[in-house]
């Protein structure tokens, strides 16, 4: 079989009828520019085409509706340089463009086109084949075994993906929740290795725009911390439990929304963030002890003196707080931390160490530590936390400002009101 005409039967599994155009600005490798394309092989990928003859190098291009021509030059050029997982590239950004399939028959059918070309002879059945694969209804963990076996990108097999697909329903109005449920429901991510399930939230993080991103924020708000904080008040009427939700994983998920960085893919110890930062929560919410006060901190506890001192290499320090503002709603703020820069937080820190964190490791009994932080209070408008209680054998009362300060930020307010979860920092 004709080289174009593999081509052709590609395509034409994919149902797309598409527009042949001549593009004299892409000039392929000697391997493509040794082949003329014939009036007789155009017919054949499509009889409606009005096609131009003998164009060799300058090749006939199968012009996608989402604008992703090239693909054709796209793969002879890279098979010619011996690239073949640059392949992933050029076919998925095709594959991607056929709506009427879902991902996991797209990839089979790239899968078998890459395959093929990589065996170094075409089969004459190429297109019953593809056929055949293209109805299987495999699941999507299968497709990405048979990717990596055939030693893909997996990385780019997830971005062009996830970016087409984005793309795609973009333009055809999709709101960012929807997109958000559909690829979420494309990709079984809790069933990846916990790199790969990194490795492709890192991907769908960058894809978001900043707008996309503030959707998702709202909804996740609205979803996990108040929707589900009214149904637990509900059964706390017959328990008597508290409805307070576990605010260390809301933080982290905010914090990866606000900050396009994933998380570790997996929970326990660790860095919160793959990239090393640490995320802290305080929640004033339905946390009232038998003495009606309530008194969230943000933790930090050292179990060795290697942790307790890795605390001031910090550059990157979220603390979330989730509390009611001055009108009585509730509010989540999210700061970020420089220890490297905050001179007033450093330094009372290493006073904490000398006095307390290094006298405590030097007795066997007392094998950690806990420095903590009182966040602003709730129901008031303070941009500092608290350390120290004034008193003889402690520390003495110092503010901590979390913004307006080098090193303290606040990158993140939300606030629910009549209309809805509103972010007015972001």
């Amino acid at each position: 079989m004709a080289h174009f005409e593999l081509v052709g039967s590609f395509i034409e599994l994919a149902g797309h009828v598409g527009t042949f155009v001549k593009l004299d600005s892409i000039t392929l490798v000697s391997y493509l520019s040794r082949i003329t394309v014939t009036n007789s092989t155009c017919q054949k990928m499509n009889p409606a085409s009005s096609m131009a003859v003998g164009h060799g190098p300058r090749a006939v291009l199968l012009a996608m509706p989402l604008g992703d021509y090239s693909v054709v030059a796209g793969v002879f050029h890279m098979r010619a340089k011996g690239a073949l997982q640059q392949v992933t590239y050029w076919v998925l950004r095709a594959a991607v463009s056929f709506g009427s399939a879902d991902l996991c028959r797209r990839a089979m059918a790239y899968l078998l086109f890459a395959r093929m070309w990589q065996c170094g002879g075409f089969l004459a059945s190429l297109y019953e084949k593809c056929k055949t694969i293209a109805e299987d209804r495999s699941s999507f963990l299968s497709v990405i075994k048979l990717l990596k076996r055939e030693e893909c990108d997996m990385g780019a097999v997830n971005y062009h993906l996830i970016n087409s697909k984005m793309l795609d329903r973009r333009k055809a109005g999709a709101s960012p929740s929807e997109i958000f449920y559909e690829i979420t429901t494309l990709y079984p991510a809790h069933d990846l290795p916990v790199n790969e399930k990194v490795e492709l939230s890192g991907t769908l993080l960058k894809c978001l725009t900043r707008e996309e991103r503030m959707d998702l924020c709202r909804l996740f708000i609205q979803e996990q911390v108040l929707d589900q904080r009214n149904r637990l008040n509900r059964w706390g009427t017959v328990t008597a439990q508290s409805s307070q939700i576990d605010t260390g994983y809301i933080a982290q998920h905010l914090v990866s929304l606000q900050t396009q960085i994933p998380g570790q893919g997996m929970r326990g110890k660790g860095d919160d963030l793959s990239d090393g930062s640490e995320v802290k929560s305080a929640n004033f919410l339905d946390s009232l002890d038998k003495k009606g006060a309530t008194a969230p901190r943000w933790n930090f506890t050292a179990v060795t003196q290697e942790i307790m001192e890795k605390f001031l290499t910090y550059d990157s320090l979220f603390l979330l707080s989730m509390d009611l503002n001055t009108l009585n709603k509730f509010r989540v703020r999210i700061w970020k931390i420089d220890i490297s820069k905050h001179d007033v937080l450093r330094n009372r820190y290493i006073e904490w160490m000398n006095k307390l964190g290094y006298p405590k490791f030097r007795d066997a009994d007392r094998p950690s530590v806990n420095f903590q932080l009182f966040p602003p209070h709730s129901g008031t408008e303070e941009t500092h936390a608290r350390h120290g209680n004034g008193r003889a054998n402690g520390f003495s009362s110092i503010q901590i400002p979390l913004e307006n300060h080098a090193g303290a930020e606040l990158i993140f307010r939300a606030d629910d009101t009549a209309n809805g979860v509103e972010i007015s920092v972001f």
